[in-house]
């Protein structure tokens, strides 16, 4: 894919942005809601990316990581549906598809551009529906330590 950085290091390149994806604006508004209720109601990993990277769907991956070593692909798999497939160990050979990730974009075109409006990850659940779902869950079960935390 021409323009992409061969490696972005950011343990070597801390003050370098980390790249995001495009999201369209009412993705970005549930993502934001999301946030705002988790840091309302929980504690510990709530919201989405919290518990790991978003755009690799994992917790660890390894540090020399690029687009050529994990050998990504990028398929177009229905109308406005983007499959993406990479590894995020490719060094390591006898783990079978342990390490393989398969993540599909819902794109939408806002204002003349192609912004991402939902990712759904291997179990194949919009990322939309599992933010909502959790959203209720934090509200209807809140953590008593950030409850009275908010409180004061």
């Amino acid at each position: 894919m021409a323009g992409l950085p061969k490696r972005h290091d950011y343990s070597k390149t801390p003050k370098i942005p980390r790249p995001t994806l495009a999201l369209s604006k009412s993705f970005r508004v549930e993502v934001k809601k999301n946030k705002e209720i988790c840091a309302q109601y929980a504690s510990g990993p709530c919201g989405w990316g919290a518990d790991g990277d978003e755009y690799l769907d994992a917790q660890e991956y390894e540090a020399n990581l690029s687009y050529e070593s994990s050998g990504m692909s990028i398929a177009e798999i229905g109308p406005n549906l983007f499959q993406v497939t990479l590894n995020v160990y490719p060094s390591v050979k006898d783990a079978g598809d342990y390490y393989q990730r398969t993540i599909i974009y819902k794109m939408v075109n806002e204002n003349g551009a192609w912004v991402v409006d939902d990712v759904m990850y291997a179990d194949g659940v919009s990322t939309r529906k599992k933010m909502a779902e959790e959203n209720a869950f934090v509200i209807a079960h809140p953590d008593p330590d950030v409850s009275a935390k908010n409180k004061k």
